[in-house]
């Protein structure tokens, strides 16, 4: 009795260790006995093996997480890191037309103002650190006063009275979406004495 007793009372290890003696002598031996006890055992092999299955696979989950996580964060470091150069690499970046001497950027041309014939000044365009003001194109229209439409020329004649207006478009990929600078040229007649 006493040692019935104390098999009632043993722990769940020693009962998954005796399921797994049974399993291994009836795995030998499959024409012996019971079919109930062999099919228990199985099940009790199958969940504690799928068991560590799933222990294995989260293991492997959670190192992948880590993995991840390291990849983002150095993901938004690279982005932070890049964004702050940039910010310093174009920090004298400028796209705008040459002042005059008198600080205007329109101008006023005529026998008697103080400029007598049109200079192109151009633009200064630095981007991204480089400077590329020799490279802007400018297109040239004119209008003989402010009721007629615009009409493309090929240059700003001193001769010709009324408003010219030169347009500059970037040089650089950078200011492509601004609006073009536009210089206002007004070309007027000499007075008569």
């Amino acid at each position: 009795m006493a040692n019935n007793y104390s098999d009632m009372k043993a722990t769940k290890e020693s009962r998954s260790d005796k399921l797994k003696e049974i399993a291994k002598s009836s795995g030998s031996n499959k024409s012996s006995g019971n079919g109930k006890s062999s099919n228990k055992t199985t099940r009790v092999i199958k969940k504690s093996t799928q068991r560590k299955a799933k222990r294995e696979i989260k293991k492997v989950f959670s190192m992948m997480g880590l993995g991840w996580i390291i990849v983002v964060l150095c993901l938004v470091v690279g982005l932070v890191g890049g964004f702050f150069t940039t910010k310093y690499i174009c920090r004298f970046d400028t796209y705008e037309m040459v002042a005059y001497e008198n600080g205007e950027h329109d101008i006023i041309i005529g026998e008697n103002e103080d400029v007598k014939i049109y200079q192109e000044l151009g633009v200064k365009c630095i981007a991204f650190g480089k400077d590329c003001s020799s490279k802007y194109t400018v297109e040239y229209f004119y209008r003989n006063d402010l009721t007629k439409d615009e009409v493309k020329v090929d240059k700003v004649d001193p001769a010709t009275e009324g408003i010219y207006y030169a347009v500059y478009t970037a040089p650089s990929v950078k200011y492509k979406k601004t609006v073009k600078l536009i210089r206002n040229i007004i070309v007027t007649k000499g007075e008569a004495e």
